[in-house]
Order: C-alpha cells, then sequence, then structure tokens
C-alpha cells in the first residue's frame, strides 16, 4: 500500500479557496478598522469632555458614571488585594 493519492486538482482547489479566504480575511480586517474609526470618532467629544472634567480639580469624582466606577473597584479587587471594595 502506498500512501495517500491526492486528487491532481487538489492543491489547485486548495490554492482558491485559500486565496478566497485571504481576501475575506483582508476585507473582514478592513470592516474592523472601519468600525474601530468609526468609534473613536463618535466618542471623541465625550472623551474631550471628560478630559476637561479631570483637569478641574476633583474631576476625577465626575469624569466617570458611579456605576462605572463601582465595577472597576470590584474587578481590580479580584486581582489586587490593597484594592478595597
Amino acid at each position: 500500500m502506498g500512501g495517500l493519492a491526492w486528487p491532481v486538482n487538489y492543491m489547485a482547489s486548495f490554492q482558491v479557496k485559500l486565496g478566497d479566504g485571504l481576501g475575506s480575511f483582508e476585507a473582514g480586517l478592513h470592516n474592523q478598522r472601519d468600525a474601530a474609526a468609526t468609534r473613536v470618532v463618535d466618542g471623541a467629544e465625550r472623551r474631550r469632555q471628560r478630559i476637561g472634567l479631570l483637569r478641574e480639580r476633583g474631576g476625577i469624582a465626575r469624569a466617570d458614571e458611579p456605576e462605572r466606577i463601582a465595577s472597576r473597584i470590584d474587578r481590580l479587587s479580584r486581582y489586587h488585594s490593597d484594592v478595597a471594595q
């Protein structure tokens, strides 16, 4: 018994599929980059406002919603014993 016998067109078929996959992969990357750029632009004004708050005295406490701060503290306290809940 010999080794596996591949159809003659197998490698050509594989290359076509691989090429199509790379095209789809590249298109997916392009779509992800576009979506990320849109998120950056959409959040720019909110970031500017928060940066302005952070420059004010006591602004760090007002720069984020209390729920987000609480969830951040909860998350950090799982990994750092010096973070109080």
